[in-house]
């Protein structure tokens, strides 16, 4: 039996430590891991392979509206199938330090 491989999509909108962090944890992992800089990629990205996990950055909203975008990927989810399939969203919204 092959083990399951979730696949993760990150969307920043800049490539910083916080990006670089979750990219390296999504590695570390095994996670097969996309990551895009705007939107419409995310968009088209994840509507393409379906994502298991998308993590948001909404630090920077001059980017990007992680919102609306939230509610996008969660009407793709609504037209192509079940939406109880385990798939999980994340709004960053915080600095680490």
């Amino acid at each position: 039996m092959a083990p399951i491989c979730f696949q993760v999509l990150l969307v920043f909108g800049k490539e910083d430590s916080q990006s670089d962090a979750f990219w390296w944890a999504a590695d570390k992992g095994g996670y097969k891991c996309n990551l895009t800089r705007n939107a419409e990629t995310a968009l088209e990205c994840y509507l393409d392979k379906q994502h298991d996990v998308v993590i948001i950055d909404h630090r920077h909203n001059k980017y990007f509206d992680a919102e609306a975008l939230c509610r996008y990927i969660y009407k793709g989810i609504l037209i192509r199938g079940d939406p109880s399939t385990t798939n999980f969203y994340f709004i960053l919204d915080i600095e680490f330090i």
